[in-house]
């Protein structure tokens, strides 16, 4: 980003020089040279500053982003699940949604993903364990 400022900076810079260097020009083969010239560098800094107004923009929507993910990360906390952990509405961000375990592991990578209950088999049960939970996400098994 920092050379596309000064690769626009420069091109100004020589159309500047450019046009005060016609002032002095009465062939009229080196004008029209000249003008050519100018129109090149106008053009390279018209698009330098395309570039930058594009990448302005996308730093823009990250920043949307990483104010809706703070937002969002805020309405969970850390509880312990099963065996393991995992992330739950807190009781004041809860409202109409039902309680559910959200990934410990994919909330850190900024995704939420609900665990999924695993329907438990006949040895789950005589061994007394609970049900298993897994993400969809990623390989976490609670």
């Amino acid at each position: 980003m920092v050379g596309e400022v000064f690769a626009g900076l420069g091109a100004i810079k020589t159309a500047l020089d450019i046009v005060q260097g016609l002032k002095n020009v009465t062939d009229a083969s080196a004008r029209n040279r000249a003008v050519i010239e100018l129109e090149e560098k106008l053009l390279a800094a018209t698009k330098a500053q395309t570039a930058l107004l594009d990448r302005i923009s996308e730093l823009e929507k990250e920043v949307v982003g990483f104010e809706k993910w703070d937002a969002e990360k805020d309405r969970y906390e850390l509880k312990k699940f099963g065996h393991g952990v995992a992330r739950f509405l807190k009781p004041e961000a809860q409202g109409a949604e039902p309680s559910h375990p959200v990934c410990a592991n994919c909330f850190e990578d900024r995704k939420i993903k609900f665990l999924q209950q695993v329907p438990t088999n006949a040895a789950r049960q005589h061994l007394g364990m609970g049900p298993e939970w897994r993400c969809p996400g990623c390989p976490t098994k609670i």
